[in-house]
C-alpha cells in the first residue's frame, strides 16, 4: 500500500493545564474557544462546549465546532493533571477541511476554559 501524502489533512494541536479541576470546570458553564491568532484574538474559528460524562479514565473528550465559516472543526481531550493537583490537562486537536471545504492554514490554537455565553 503506498503511502498517499497528498491526501494527508495537515492538523493543528495544542495542549495547556487549566487551573481547575475537571469536576469544577463541569460544575458551571465553559467552553473551549479557539482564536485565530493572537493578532486576531477576538476571531473565534473553533468552540466547544464543555459538558458530557467522564470515562473510567477520569477524562473527557467534546467535539469542537466550525465557527465563522473557518472550515475548522476538531475535538478537545479533557483529562486531571498527572503533573498538577487540582488542574485540569486540555489537548484541542482541529484540522481545515472537515467541514467540507478545503481550506488549510497555521493556526495560533490558544484555549482556554472560559464561560459560554
Amino acid at each position: 500500500m503506498a503511502n498517499d501524502v497528498a491526501q494527508a489533512i495537515p492538523a493543528e494541536y495544542s495542549f495547556t493545564t487549566v487551573p481547575l479541576a475537571l469536576e469544577d470546570i463541569l460544575a458551571a458553564n465553559h467552553a473551549i474557544n479557539i482564536h485565530l491568532s493572537p493578532e486576531e484574538i477576538e476571531t473565534y474559528i473553533v468552540c466547544g462546549d464543555i459538558a458530557g460524562t467522564v470515562d473510567a479514565n477520569g477524562s473527557l473528550v467534546i467535539g469542537l465546532r466550525e465557527l465563522n465559516d473557518s472550515d475548522y472543526a476538531g475535538i478537545a481531550l479533557l483529562s486531571p493533571s498527572a503533573q498538577t493537583a487540582g488542574s485540569t490537562d486540555v489537548s484541542v486537536f482541529i484540522a481545515g477541511g472537515l467541514t467540507g471545504d478545503d481550506t488549510e492554514g497555521g493556526l495560533d490554537t490558544e484555549e482556554a476554559a472560559t464561560p459560554a455565553g
